[in-house]
């Protein structure tokens, strides 16, 4: 059995957003080292937590503790990082995080590495793309990468307009639309283009918002979308930023390939034939395991194929 971790950090703030989903504030005992910008990581990186686990039973021969990958949502500026966290029962895994998570209390200690890792939202690569509207796509904590994105231009430049940003962002119900009133207020005051989308729009009857999926405002409701966001979705014009779970990131992609954006997923890239200079205008950041698309199904390649086709038709 692997060795217990040496915990290195504290749970200095815990908050109930809704049922199984909160944001954790967490404190290194040595802050993660600030650039020359004063930045401690790039917008959109992760770090991993760990937690030793009870291991009283000599027959359990898992490890002795659990480490999973956590995207942060605080400003890239602020040494206490930021958690958003959604506790996950179902499918549950051998060696869950959120189990042994959810109980502690604020002072109690963890570990968290101490390095931030993970190009999601590479300035170097976006500014290949320059002029660009950015539409950012959240299900659920996908949200995280995006907050601390936004939070971090607000704290390079207090007068900072958000005018050609816009955040399409899905949740079950109202209670869990995370972080809203913020986002909200970016709309009032900086610009933003903010779109909730309830998927359980049945639990709340008083909701007057979009409703279903957030792929589908990309899909069958593609127009009124772009009526709401003031700016056409063209890979000219645009460049897509898409977190959450597989069933999301898959379907903005097959959604929008006919528009003429191009996923940077180098495998599906090789099945459509698309070059290697051809610039990526939808990155993805990928909240399970599961496969985007089967790439060998050959139906499958062949519509998709399709539908990348209608751009040049």
């Amino acid at each position: 059995m692997a060795r217990a971790l040496t915990y290195n950090a504290t749970l200095v703030r815990r908050q109930e957003i809704a049922d199984g989903l909160a944001i954790f504030g967490v404190e290194l005992d040595e802050p993660l080292e600030p650039d020359a910008q004063g930045r401690r990581f790039q917008p959109g990186q992760y770090v991993t937590l760990g937690i030793n686990r009870s291991h009283d039973d000599p027959e359990d021969t898992r490890p002795a503790s659990v480490l999973r990958p956590m995207t942060i949502a605080s400003s890239p500026l602020e040494a206490e990082m930021e958690l958003y966290v959604q506790y996950v029962s179902q499918p549950e895994s051998r060696l869950p995080l959120t189990h042994l998570l959810w109980p502690m209390e604020v002072g109690e200690r963890l570990y968290v590495r101490p390095s931030a890792t993970g190009h999601f939202i590479d300035e170097a690569a976006l500014s290949e793309l320059p002029g660009r509207h950015r539409l950012m796509v959240a299900e659920g904590t996908g949200l995280a990468p995006f907050l601390s994105y936004l939070r971090g231009r607000v704290a390079d430049d207090p007068g900072v307009r958000l005018d050609r940003h816009a955040l399409l962002l899905e949740a079950k119900n109202p209670e869990h639309l995370g972080y809203r009133e913020e986002l909200e207020a970016l709309a009032v005051e900086r610009g933003l283009v903010f779109i909730p989308i309830l998927s359980r729009p049945h639990e709340c009857s008083q909701w007057a918002g979009a409703t279903g999926r957030v792929e589908d405002l990309l899909g069958a409701q593609l127009e009124a979308t772009e009526g709401q966001l003031g700016f056409s979705l063209r890979p000219e014009d645009t460049v897509v930023l898409v977190c959450g779970l597989a069933p999301t990131l898959a379907g903005t992609i097959r959604n929008l390939l006919a528009r003429g954006f191009v996923p940077e997923h180098k495998r599906l890239r090789k099945k459509l034939h698309i070059q290697d200079e051809t610039p990526s205008t939808i990155r993805c950041e990928q909240y399970d395991a599961a496969p985007l698309f089967d790439l060998k199904d050959a139906d499958l390649m062949a519509r998709l194929a399709e539908l990348r086709a209608v751009v040049s038709s």
